[in-house]
């Protein structure tokens, strides 16, 4: 740049002229310019840095929030999906082993061993095989077995006053699980094998006279344990059968206080 008072080229940075000594008022103002431009730019960088840092902190709270989000969804559908999983994986089992699950449900049910069927049928889950699968052929049976397997884990318990029992159930609720067992069992027969509309519903190999024969005996087994255990007669046994839920939970209850079965006394 040159000097206003005598026009020699000099530097912008020097304050005064090297060749008249004047001082230059072109400085003032360019010193002036850079300290407001240096504030400015401070300003600028300081308000850049404290958003970006803001932006930083909100980028992190979104980050674990979406994170979690997803986490989360992650959880829940593997849970779902884990029910299903069990069950895909359960039923390859079974396909696998299906020969011997027969054989051993039908040396069960051919023995009349109707608790272990029950027992063999839950423990391997069975209940899981697919619908096209040869185990429907024993699906009504295993709901037989299920009452079944009820009456005669309780029926000596509440039958016996004095008797320890070996369930974690009130004597009132284990004698209501009996009556309503024996009913299911009644129910189940007189609507899926004396009425033909409800075969449907399972598949027709549950009909054969075979497991009719198996219904048909745990219903009675079940009869000629209530008159053992409860010691009644044939004509208490057909007021046990004709009476209301609540008669025939009265009856059990009469067995259980009568003197003449109580341990004390034995």
């Amino acid at each position: 740049m040159k000097c206003e008072f005598c026009g020699a080229n000099i530097d912008i940075e020097s304050p005064i002229c090297p060749h008249c000594g004047m001082q230059k008022r072109q400085f003032e103002q360019h010193r002036s310019d850079m300290n407001r431009f240096q504030r400015e730019f401070q300003t600028v960088k300081e308000g850049v840095v404290e958003e970006n840092k803001r932006f930083s902190k909100n980028a992190s709270y979104i980050t674990v929030i979406c994170g979690l989000v997803i986490l989360n969804l992650v959880l829940i559908v593997g849970l779902f999906m884990n029910w299903d999983i069990y069950k895909y994986i359960t039923s390859k089992d079974i396909s696998r082993h299906m020969n011997e699950h027969i054989q051993k449900l039908d040396q069960y049910e051919t023995d009349g061993e109707f608790e272990a069927f029950y027992s063999y049928y839950q423990s391997n889950d069975l209940q899981y095989c697919d619908e096209d699968s040869p185990l429907e052929e024993y699906r009504l049976m295993q709901r037989f077995c299920s009452n079944y397997d009820y009456v005669l884990r309780y029926l000596p318990q509440v039958s016996i006053k004095g008797y320890a029992p070996a369930s974690s159930y009130r004597v009132e609720t284990q004698m209501e699980m009996i009556v309503e067992s024996y009913n299911s069992m009644v129910k189940l027969y007189n609507d899926y094998v004396l009425d033909d509309q409800y075969h449907s519903s399972y598949s027709e190999r549950c009909f054969l006279q075979k497991h009719i024969d198996s219904y048909e005996a745990m219903i009675k087994n079940t009869e000629y344990f209530l008159m053992t255990y409860c010691e009644w007669d044939e004509d208490q046994l057909e007021e046990f059968k004709t009476g209301s839920k609540a008669k025939q939970i009265l009856m059990i209850e009469e067995a259980y206080e009568k003197e003449g079965i109580s341990h004390e006394e034995e």
